[in-house]
């Protein structure tokens, strides 16, 4: 039910993206947020792309396998 309601959103927002390049084509839901506690990101809120890429290393592989 949930996948379902983000997946028709999702369609939408992809709808009014400008180009190809912003559609979200993928995506998973965590089983908790980015935080600056758990060292996903920075004072200002930016994403540590390293970090991320480490820690959730498996669940992204998995979304391109």
């Amino acid at each position: 039910k949930i996948k379902s309601y983000i997946d028709k959103n999702l369609k939408k927002a992809n709808g009014r993206a400008a180009s190809r390049a912003q559609h979200v084509q993928k995506w998973i839901i965590l089983d908790k947020d980015f935080s600056i506690g758990g060292d996903e990101l920075t004072a200002t809120l930016k994403l540590k792309r390293r970090v991320v890429m480490a820690k959730y290393e498996a669940e992204i592989e998995a979304m391109y396998a």
